[in-house]
């Protein structure tokens, strides 16, 4: 059931948009793995990060590792200036995970 995407904490217009930019496995895997992603979610909020919408999008991938692997990538930074470099260029997250 593909209905699991509704539970995962991102705008309607995120999971819309994921949907048309990537191909129906991937959506699959989102689907089954709302659970994990959304606790990566409660993880990435609970850092400050903000701009989990765009991330998602942009970078679905991330939500799909282990929190704990997150949490490891996380803990070798100072995590509030990490969390501002995030917040302005979710790019850099790819650099630490």
């Amino acid at each position: 059931m593909m209905n699991n995407l509704e539970k995962i904490k991102v705008s309607n217009d995120c999971i819309n948009n994921i949907c048309k930019l990537v191909d129906s496995d991937v959506i699959l895997s989102i689907n089954n793995n709302y659970d994990l992603i959304n606790k990566n979610i409660d993880l990435l909020q609970s850092y400050g990060i903000e701009n989990i919408d765009e991330i998602f999008l942009n970078k679905y991938y991330i939500f799909l590792k282990e929190t704990e692997r997150l949490v490891k990538g996380f803990s070798k930074f100072n995590i509030p200036v990490l969390v501002n470099i995030i917040n302005e260029d979710y790019n850099t997250i790819d650099e630490i995970l």
